[in-house]
């Protein structure tokens, strides 16, 4: 079905009605209560766009009363209720759509799909209503004076529709730029298209499903180069060959536990990377974390490696992307993020200034994150992909989500539409608040977190306390519910050090055997065994540490 062009000025008429009728609504004067009740006229009024269109193309149909609900303030309040819309067909059958509950502005709309050739008639009404006072505000309710009053049922006038048997042309897609032509940052939101080119990466490991991976991660939504080539170089420290007295000896450069340029990301075009590594901290006798972490982060322009800002008071972790959308507020906003055990700190990637902070997030131990914990709600089985941070805790018998997008305190206020207002500048908040649940669920010792992948949360337990070989446990949890799906106890013949985690994708999560140089690949939804590949070419790849995965299909 075609999506047509003129939809998007259709978003643009419903939020330019959106805010004149927020306007209306705040200038509303608070009266004494009536006694008697009043009687309000009302009007109801109807659009349809596009206008024409072809049969089978979608339109939007919005409709409204002039007035809103006197007691609405945001997510509370009445709702008037009711309302349908009659439709005629050019052959002169009807049809009825509704009833249909208004939002708190008292509009409504949905999408139809004309299938006859001719005009179409379309005609909202409203039956009339009670204010009945119910879902008050918790602490300041408005509108109470017109609790009672009766408003009176209307009808809009008949709104016609043209329906052609061509299609109207709809949405012109932007081609993606030739790979040698030049493009820079921002891109034009015309250019809906070229997302398919323009992502980012947020952290080490694999971007659309671990925050902290042993697994390292692959960008799809980028384009490399067919053939190597240095850009620009920026030094991170010295290197190459000492010289003079001591001969062919050479720089340490951190590669074997300390690299220079970990936990770097790209948001927007800009590359940014830690000065020092964490790992010198915490691994540093004595040190006492998290303030002996050493602090300075560049940002650094990805296509010409200009230095753009240099904060000495700040670490990073992993960055964010955070989709936020409500009726008063709609768009993205970007956030580095310093992990500190406990307490998070989020800073502005365009400037390097502080933001806001995280403060008691009791689900994450430790320096980082332990290997499959954590997620950005990206996963399409998911509800609302918004690229929040969504953190799972998992213990013998309990299993906890926790959610950014819950913390209490980041909005404007807690009630009325300062509730639909992403506001977190300046604040410190409990971030105990943001967990949605924490479900009971059957006994499995020693079970620990180990994918999340497809709406699953796929967990495994060694039990080294029996006989060799040990009992291998897989158990797949609903990561929306927490309910457990399935169990499987596997023979695991080889020391629990030696079992290497492969990546998850398409359904499947991987196990890499080290005696035969081979992965496993299971179902995440069942928990049963699909197929072994074939073994690796080397012998040194019983060396493996970490995994990726990419541009193929593990089905």
């Amino acid at each position: 079905m075609q999506i047509l062009k003129n939809k998007t000025k259709i978003s643009a008429i419903t939020f330019v009605l959106v805010l004149t009728f927020a306007a209306t609504f705040v200038a509303l004067p608070l009266v004494s209560a009536h006694d008697p009740a009043w009687t309000i006229h009302t009007a109801t009024f109807l659009t349809v766009n596009p206008d024409p269109v072809g049969v089978g193309q979608d339109i939007f149909v919005l409709f409204w009363l002039h007035i809103p609900t006197p007691t609405a303030q945001g997510a509370y309040g009445d709702r008037f209720e009711g309302f349908t819309v009659e439709i005629t067909k050019p052959d002169g059958s009807k049809e009825t759509r509704g009833p249909f509950t208004s939002d708190p502005i008292s509009s409504a709309y949905f999408l139809y799909s004309p299938d006859q050739v001719g005009t179409y008639y379309f005609q909202a009404s409203f039956p009339g209503q009670t204010l009945a006072g119910d879902n008050p505000h918790p602490t300041a309710p408005s509108g109470q004076e017109s609790i009672g009053d009766y408003y009176e049922p209307s009808s809009s006038n008949l709104e016609p529709l043209t329906v052609q048997q061509e299609p109207v042309p709809g949405y012109e897609g932007t081609p993606l730029p030739d790979p040698n032509q030049y493009w820079e940052r921002p891109i034009s939101p015309l250019n809906r298209e070229w997302w398919e080119i323009s992502g980012s990466w947020l952290m080490d490991g694999d971007p659309f499903r671990t925050i902290y991976s042993d697994a390292k991660g692959y960008q799809p939504y980028s384009r490399a180069p067919n053939s190597a080539h240095i850009v620009w170089r920026r030094p991170l420290s010295f290197g190459g060959v000492i010289g003079g007295a001591y001969e062919t000896n050479q720089y340490y450069t951190g590669m074997s536990y300390e690299q220079k340029f970990e936990a770097s990301v790209i948001i927007n075009g800009v590359l940014y990377y830690n000065k020092y590594s964490r790992y010198w901290w915490a691994m540093s006798a004595g040190a006492d974390y998290p303030d002996a972490r050493p602090r300075g982060v560049y940002a650094v322009d990805l296509r010409t490696g200009k230095e753009l800002w240099y904060n000495d008071d700040m670490a990073i972790d992993f960055g964010q992307i955070y989709a936020y959308d409500s009726p008063n507020q709609h768009g993205a906003i970007a956030y580095l993020w310093e992990n500190n055990g406990t307490i998070w700190n989020a800073y502005d990637p365009f400037t390097g200034d502080w933001i806001y902070t995280l403060e008691n997030v009791s689900m994450i131990p430790g320096a980082g994150f332990e290997r499959g914990t954590s997620l950005f709600n990206f996963d399409p089985s998911m509800q609302r992909p918004d690229g929040s941070i969504i953190t799972y805790s998992l213990t013998s018998k309990t299993l906890t989500k926790w959610n950014s997008d819950a913390v209490k305190g980041l909005t404007l206020s807690d009630y009325g539409t300062d509730a639909w207002q992403f506001r977190p500048m300046g604040k410190t908040v409990d971030a105990s608040t943001g967990i949605e649940w924490r479900v009971d669920i059957p006994e499995v010792p020693g079970q620990g977190i180990q994918f999340i992948s497809d709406g699953v949360i796929v967990a495994t337990a060694l039990d080294t306390r029996t006989a060799y070989p040990y009992p291998f446990v897989h158990v797949g949890y609903n990561a929306t519910t927490g309910e457990r799906m399935w169990i499987k106890e596997l023979t695991w013949d080889v020391p629990s050090y030696q079992v290497r985690y492969g990546p998850a994708m398409d359904g499947v999560y991987t196990i890499f055997t080290h005696k035969n140089l081979t992965f496993q690949g299971f179902s995440v939804l069942t928990g049963e065994k699909l197929w072994t590949s074939e073994p690796l070419d080397s012998g040194m790849d019983v060396y493996a540490r970490n995994f990726a995965a990419g541009y193929a299909d593990f089905t």
